[in-house]
């Protein structure tokens, strides 16, 4: 299974904690699990590598929408006498949009390989 150090060399630019690392990666295999209907690869299966490319795009993906939304403000909107601002609140890694994209990321990279299919071949 893919460790932080392995992470880094795929993703050197995001700054992780193990903690943070532990945490995305429990999310990221929960949402791969379900995907490939609780068959998740192998060492020895073929398409093991792609699996863990699979899970280190998700744990990026959840790490940039964890810091898109800590560094989000927290009101908005705010009025000092009779001048007032709105603040924009980009959607980009909203909880929805989160979903949508890991499920994009999961088809792309698994979608032929007989992982993401449910009934009998």
């Amino acid at each position: 299974m893919i460790t932080l150090a392995d992470f880094f060399v795929k993703y050197p630019e995001l700054d992780i904690s193990d903690g943070e690392f532990i945490q995305f990666k429990r999310d990221a295999l929960a949402s791969l699990d379900a995907a490939c209907f609780h068959r998740l690869p192998s060492e020895d299966d073929p398409y093991f590598g792609r699996f863990q490319a699979t899970l280190c795009e998700l744990i990026a993906l959840l790490k940039r929408a964890a810091d898109e939304k800590a560094a989000a403000p927290e009101v908005d909107a705010e009025t000092i006498g009779s001048y007032s601002v709105k603040y924009h609140r980009s959607d980009e890694y909203s909880a929805d949009q989160v979903k949508i994209q890991a499920r994009q990321i999961i088809k792309s990279r698994l979608g032929d390989t007989g992982l993401l299919y449910r009934g009998r071949l």
